[in-house]
């Protein structure tokens, strides 16, 4: 039953986000959100069936998700980014990141037969980093004064937690 927790959870959140479509619909970044849920869940099934049934290696589905998601929070992230110091931060922390993963995968390790976990560490941890310099851009603007009804701080709050 563990094994399914994951692809319930985002399930749910799908749904919750096509029944809420209308109240988003008219921002692009918050589609692309429900986009990126679905592309994980479908992430986590198929992960899951090639390991536990087909018992093949699924390793390049689980180093992909690091990539995708990290430059997808990026890539979102940035767009609420006013300050152009904190937006250079966000680019030099792509840049990097892309540079490191690449060159992991063509000279240290093998992105089929192995799990990537030095990059889906540093993966995790810029991704930290990345929500920590949105909240401090959200607490140096007045959007604080309006911050319940931000569904980019609740997205922020939610990728920080997990």
């Amino acid at each position: 039953m563990p094994i399914y927790t994951y692809p319930l959870i985002y399930a749910i959140c799908i749904l919750i986000g096509f029944l809420n479509y209308r109240k988003f619909s008219h921002n692009i970044y918050l589609k692309f959100f429900l986009y990126f849920l679905i592309y994980t869940f479908f992430s986590e099934v198929i992960g899951s069936y090639l390991g536990l049934y087909l018992k093949v290696n699924n390793n390049f589905v689980y180093n992909t998700w690091p990539i995708v998601n990290f430059l997808f929070l990026s890539i979102l992230f940035l767009t609420k980014i006013e300050s152009k110091k904190k937006r250079l931060i966000i680019k030099f922390l792509i840049i990097s990141f892309s540079i490191i993963t690449l060159i992991n995968v063509l000279f240290f390790s093998n992105y089929i037969d192995h799990l990537l976990l030095n990059n889906g560490i540093l993966a995790k941890f810029l991704v930290v980093l990345l929500v920590i310099i949105y909240f401090l851009e959200i607490l140096e603007s007045d959007k604080v004064i309006n911050i319940k009804n931000s569904m980019f701080f609740w997205i922020g709050l939610g990728v920080f937690l997990y």
